[in-house]
C-alpha cells in the first residue's frame, strides 16, 4: 500500500477515535470586507482553517468553502457564488484542524467528472501556505476568461487624445495642443503649475489630467488634477498631497499607484549622558488613488515601508496590474557590496488598500526597473554581484523567486559575464536577455522555461553596449546603445 495513503488512513481512524469539538465551538466570526464577487479578511497569527457559509433560502446556514491555511497567513480572499447577499454570507477562523498541513498538500486539480464538475474555488489573497487550488498567481484574476487585464501605464510629458497633444513642461505647466493640421499646430491652453514634475497621465474615459509635481511649500510631491472640459478650458480641480517625495508611480485602469520616499528625523537621548542623538530613518510609502469617479477620487491612507530592517534608497520600481515590485539597495560590509531587497505590494484587489507580502533580498544590486519581472507566480532578478577576497570580480545574477511560498530564498538562480557589468536586461516569454559591458557587448540569452533552473543559452559578442533592447517579432531584437565613443 502507498505510504502516504497508509498515513492518511491512519490519520483518519485516530480522528474518529478522538472525541471532536463541536463545530460551532472551533469556528468563530472574522471580519470581512466585501468585494467584487469576493470576500477579503485580515487573519490572526495561528488561524489554521477558514469557513464560509452562505444562508439558504429555508434559514438554514450551508458550508460553502473551507480553507485549510498553514497558520502564517496574513490575508485570503474567497470568492463567492454569484448574486450573495452581504447578509446571507457568515465567514469563521478556526485555530484548530484535524490533520497537519502537509496532508492537504498534493495534487488538487483533476479532469471533471459526473461528480466532479467543478465549483468556484477559493484563492489566496496572500498566496502563503495554501494548496494548489487556492492559489491564483498575482498576474490573473478570478473573472479572467471574461474580464480583460487592465493595462499598466507609465507617466509621461507627453500624451495624445485624438488631435489633441497634452505637454506637461515643468517650467511652464500643462499646455494643449490642437494638432488637427500637423502643419499648423495651435496651442489652445496653458495651466501654470509653480513647480517641477515631470509626470503625466491622462484618464482613461474622463477629460481629467493627473499631474505628479513638486510643491514648493513643503517639499513633497503632490498630484495635481485637471479638467479640460472644452478646447480652450483648463480648470483645476484638486490638489492631493503625498507623503514625501516622488520617485514613481503607475496608471491600472483608472486606479493611480504613487510610490515616494520619506526620511523622518528621529531624536533619542542617552540615559546616562544625557546627549541627544539624531537619527534620519529611510522609508517608502505607496498610495492609492482610486479615479473611477473623477469627481471624488478615493485616496486610501499610504502603505508605510518604513523599518529598522531595511535601507529604502536606490529605488527601482516595477508593476503588473496585480503587484508593485519595489527594490531597494544597502551597503552590505560583510559581503563588501550593494545589495538590494524587492519588496512585493499586492495591489491585485483593486477594492483592498496594498499590502505587503514579501521582502526577498537579492545576490547583488538591482540596476533599474528593467531588471525586474514577474510572470504569474514566479518573479525574475537580474542583479550585479561581486566576488572574491583580495581580487574582486562582478558577475551577472539572475535568481528565481517562488511568490507562492513565503521562503524568502530563491527558487534558483545562474551567474555569468565575470567582470561585466550589466548594461540593459529584457525579457520576452522565457527567455531573459542581459546585456554586459567591459570592452566588447556580450548579449547573454537565458531560459526561464523552468524557473527551478534558469540555463544559459548562449551569447552573442558585438561592438560598444547596448542600453536598451526592444523585441521585434517573435525571433529578433532591436538594441539601441553606444560604439566606441
Amino acid at each position: 500500500m502507498n505510504q502516504r495513503l497508509l498515513l492518511c488512513l491512519l490519520a483518519v481512524a485516530a480522528a474518529f477515535l478522538v472525541a471532536p469539538l463541536p463545530a460551532e465551538e472551533e469556528f468563530t466570526p472574522v471580519d470581512i470586507t466585501l468585494g467584487d464577487r469576493a470576500v477579503v479578511m485580515e487573519l490572526a497569527e495561528g488561524v489554521r482553517r477558514v469557513r464560509l457559509r452562505i444562508r439558504q433560502d429555508d434559514g438554514t446556514w450551508k458550508p460553502c468553502t473551507i480553507a485549510h491555511l498553514q497558520g502564517n497567513e496574513r490575508y485570503l480572499k474567497l470568492r463567492l457564488p454569484d448574486n450573495t447577499a452581504e447578509e446571507d454570507i457568515e465567514v469563521a477562523a478556526s485555530f484548530t484542524d484535524p490533520f497537519p498541513y502537509s496532508y492537504y498538500l498534493g495534487q488538487t486539480s483533476f479532469e471533471p467528472t459526473a461528480g466532479n464538475t467543478g465549483a468556484y474555488q477559493p484563492y489566496a489573497f496572500s498566496r502563503n501556505g495554501l494548496d494548489d487550488s487556492m492559489v491564483v498567481p498575482l498576474s490573473t484574476t478570478p473573472d479572467a476568461e471574461t474580464s480583460p487585464e487592465a493595462t499598466v501605464e507609465e507617466s509621461d510629458i507627453w500624451k495624445w487624445r485624438g488631435d489633441t497633444l497634452y505637454f506637461f513642461n515643468q517650467y511652464r505647466g500643462l499646455q494643449v495642443i490642437d494638432v488637427a493640421d500637423p502643419a499648423a499646430p495651435e496651442r489652445l491652453v496653458t495651466h501654470p503649475i509653480p513647480s517641477g514634475g515631470e509626470q503625466m497621465y491622462l484618464h482613461p474615459s474622463a477629460d481629467l489630467v493627473a499631474l505628479l509635481a513638486h510643491d514648493p511649500m513643503n517639499g513633497q510631491g503632490e498630484v495635481v488634477l485637471v479638467r479640460h472640459p472644452s478646447p480652450r478650458v483648463l480648470d483645476e480641480q484638486q490638489r492631493i498631497s503625498l507623503p514625501g517625495s516622488i520617485l514613481e508611480s503607475r496608471m491600472i485602469g483608472s486606479i493611480l499607484y504613487v510610490v515616494c520616499r520619506h526620511t523622518r528625523e528621529i531624536r533619542t537621548t542617552d540615559s546616562e549622558t544625557g546627549d541627544q542623538h539624531v537619527i534620519w530613518r529611510s522609508g517608502i510609502t505607496v498610495t492609492k488613488i482610486d479615479l473611477s469617479n473623477p469627481d471624488q477620487p478615493d485616496i486610501t491612507p499610504a502603505l508605510d515601508l518604513t523599518s529598522d530592517r531595511y535601507n529604502y534608497w536606490g529605488s527601482q520600481v516595477q508593476a503588473t496590474p496585480k503587484a508593485l515590485l519595489i527594490s531597494t539597495t544597502a551597503y552590505d560590509s560583510t559581503l563588501r557590496q550593494s545589495v538590494s531587497t524587492v519588496h512585493v505590494v499586492d495591489i491585485s484587489n483593486p477594492e483592498a488598500k496594498p499590502v505587503v507580502t514579501h521582502h526577498l533580498p537579492v545576490a547583488g544590486q538591482v540596476l533599474n526597473k528593467f531588471n525586474l519581472s514577474l510572470n504569474e507566480n514566479i518573479l525574475t532578478v537580474v542583479s550585479q554581484v561581486w566576488r572574491g577576497e583580495t581580487t574582486r570580480r562582478r558577475f551577472a545574477s539572475v535568481e528565481t523567486f517562488d511568490l507562492g511560498t513565503s521562503t524568502s530564498r530563491p527558487l534558483g538562480s545562474v551567474e555569468f559575464a565575470p567582470n561585466e557589468t550589466i548594461t540593459a536586461t529584457r525579457f520576452v516569454g522565457d527567455l531573459c536577455y542581459v546585456v554586459t559591458f567591459l570592452r566588447i557587448d556580450p548579449l547573454f540569452v537565458v531560459s526561464l522555461a523552468d524557473p527551478a533552473q534558469p540555463r544559459l543559452l548562449g551569447e552573442l559578442e558585438i561592438p560598444g553596449f547596448s542600453t536598451y533592447l526592444e523585441p521585434y517579432g517573435k525571433d529578433a531584437l532591436i538594441s539601441v546603445g553606444v560604439e566606441g565613443s
